[in-house]
C-alpha cells in the first residue's frame, strides 16, 4: 500500500485509510473540545473515507489525533536518507597495474578493494518512529576511458603476484583497438551500485519496509593503464 496518495497521509489500523487533518478544524468555542476535555493547542481531529471495494459506499470517519501522534511516512523519510548515506566512492585496481604495461586482446583484472565492499546505513526517528535505511552493493560499473564500460557482479577477483595466467575473475577488460599506434594510456575509474531497502518501527502508519530506486555512487581514486601492440618477429 503506498503510503502516500494525492498528498494524503496511509493510516493502517484502525483506519485502513488515506487522511488528512479535518479542514477546517471545529471552532474554538465548539462543544467537541470540552465535552472531550482537550483544546484546539493539544492536536487536531483527523478524517478520511473509507470505501467498501468496487463500490461508492463510503462511511467517514474521524479522530482525535495528539500533537506529536501523527503517522510518520517511512517513504518520505527514507529518501531523505538516500542522499545522506556514506557510500563507498570506489577505488579503481588493475592489473597489470600502471608501472607496467598491457597488450591488445590481454585479458585486465579489474576489482575494487574488498575493505569497501560493505553495505551502509542511516537512520531517523521523528514522531515515535524510526526509519532505517541500508544501501547494499550489488555490481561494479567501469570506466574504461576509451568510451567503454563495463559492468561486473561483486567487488571482482584482486589480482595475486604467483597466480597463474589461466586464474579465473568475473571482472576483466580486454583493448581491442589502438588509438595511437605508439601507444593508449588509458584513465579507469570505478562506480559502486546500491539497493536501497528501508525499515520503519513505531509510529509507521502501519508501513514497515520497502525499497527505493537504486544508487550509483560517485568513482573515488581512478588508476591507468597503457596499452601495447604486440609485435610479431618473422625471421627466414
Amino acid at each position: 500500500m503506498p503510503c502516500s496518495k494525492n498528498g494524503l497521509s496511509w493510516w493502517a489500523n484502525p483506519h485502513w485509510c488515506y487522511a488528512e487533518p479535518q479542514n477546517p478544524q471545529p471552532a474554538a468555542d465548539d462543544p467537541v473540545w470540552a465535552a472531550n476535555n482537550i483544546t484546539p493547542a493539544d492536536g487536531q481531529f483527523w478524517t478520511c473515507s473509507t470505501c467498501a471495494a468496487g463500490s461508492n459506499a463510503c462511511t467517514g470517519q474521524v479522530w482525535w489525533v495528539a500533537n506529536g501522534t501523527q503517522p510518520v511516512d517511512p517513504v518520505a523519510v527514507a529518501t531523505t536518507l538516500r542522499a545522506s548515506l556514506p557510500y563507498e566512492l570506489g577505488n579503481a585496481k588493475i592489473a597489470p597495474a600502471p608501472t607496467y604495461h598491457t597488450y591488445i586482446s590481454y585479458k585486465n583484472w579489474l576489482w575494487v578493494p574488498s575493505g569497501q565492499w560493505h553495505a551502509v546505513t542511516a537512520s531517523q526517528s521523528q514522531n515515535g518512529a524510526t526509519v532505517t535505511l541500508t544501501a547494499t552493493p550489488s555490481y561494479t560499473q567501469w570506466d574504461m576511458g576509451n568510451g567503454d564500460t563495463v559492468s561486473c557482479v561483486g567487488p571482482g577477483r584482486e589480482w595475486v603476484t604467483g597466480m597463474p595466467e589461466d586464474a579465473p575473475t568475473n571482472c576483466s577488460y580486454a583493448y581491442d583497438e589502438m588509438k595511437n599506434p605508439e601507444g593508449d594510456t588509458w584513465t579507469v575509474s570505478v562506480r559502486i551500485n546500491y539497493t536501497l531497502a528501508w525499515t520503519c518501527t513505531g509510529n509507521c502508519g502501519g508501513l514497515t519496509g520497502g525499497d527505493l530506486p537504486a544508487v550509483l555512487a560517485a568513482a573515488g581514486n581512478t588508476t591507468s593503464i597503457t596499452v601495447y601492440q604486440r609485435q610479431t618477429v618473422v625471421t627466414h
